[in-house]
């Protein structure tokens, strides 16, 4: 794993994990047809689902859903 990020890192001319963006990764969306992810998910402002002002009702729907419970180590 650490080596195909270290691979996609040299690929785009990016040497930290921290200068990665959407714009660098690139989704087949068919045979013929790519895109940038920034062009095909959308992204939300930081803290907009801890203050509830998320545009986006998929996001918010599941932030609704999510409890600190489910990530508790399974036993």
């Amino acid at each position: 794993t650490v080596s195909a990020l270290a691979d996609m890192l040299a690929a785009a001319g990016l040497t930290h994990p921290d200068a990665l963006m959407p714009h660098h990764i690139v989704h087949r969306v068919s045979q013929t047809e790519i895109r940038q992810f920034d062009e095909v998910h959308s992204f939300i402002k930081a803290n907009s689902l801890i203050d509830q002002t998320c545009p986006q009702p998929h996001y918010a729907k599941n932030w609704a859903r999510a409890q600190t419970a489910s990530f508790d180590a399974v036993r």
